[in-house]
């Protein structure tokens, strides 16, 4: 388990189908994140467990690569990060998404985890400054989702998310 945990839920005027579409629709991501600037597939098979993707970031010119590492159709999908480049202080990442829908709407519960590099170097970087950017950047995303699925809108980083309807859970 990692040390710092960011969750927060949104709720998506769609069923949960059309939100695993958006999910599972994995190589795809910068379609509706608007942090990630390019995303592709790098594993044969483009969804389901095992399913990796690449994505370049706006923030620091930081590209990850990403695996799916949790896969229950249409109910959870867990990712870690296993490569990172520029990507500063953070190490041990991934994110998880539940999702609880009822008819026509779909509460998404989104949790990224992550640990710090640097010891109490990094730990004071945490606490200063990266936290903040990372909660924002997370309520960003989930926000940009609940957006993509409800409009079919593709979002990038001068896009109006809802960040609003995005709260802690």
């Amino acid at each position: 388990m990692s040390a710092h945990e960011i969750r927060y839920q949104v709720s998506v005027d769609a069923p949960a189908e059309k939100v695993w579409e958006a999910l599972a629709d994995f190589g795809n991501v910068s379609r509706y994140n608007p942090g990630v600037v390019h995303s592709h597939a790098t594993s044969t098979e483009p969804s389901g467990l095992g399913a990796t993707r690449h994505c370049s970031l706006a923030l620091f010119g930081a590209s990850v690569e990403e695996r799916i590492v949790g896969w229950t159709e249409s109910e959870l999908l867990a990712i870690e990060i296993y490569d990172a480049k520029r990507f500063p202080v953070i190490k041990n990442a991934g994110a998880t998404f539940k999702l609880d829908g009822t008819g026509d709407e779909t509460v998404v519960e989104g949790a990224f985890s992550y640990d710090v590099k640097y010891g109490p170097i990094g730990s004071a970087m945490n606490a200063l400054s990266l936290r903040k950017q990372t909660d924002r950047a997370w309520r960003l995303f989930l926000a940009g989702l609940k957006k993509h699925v409800e409009t079919g809108e593709t979002i990038d980083g001068d896009t109006r998310v809802p960040v609003e309807s995005v709260v802690a859970s």
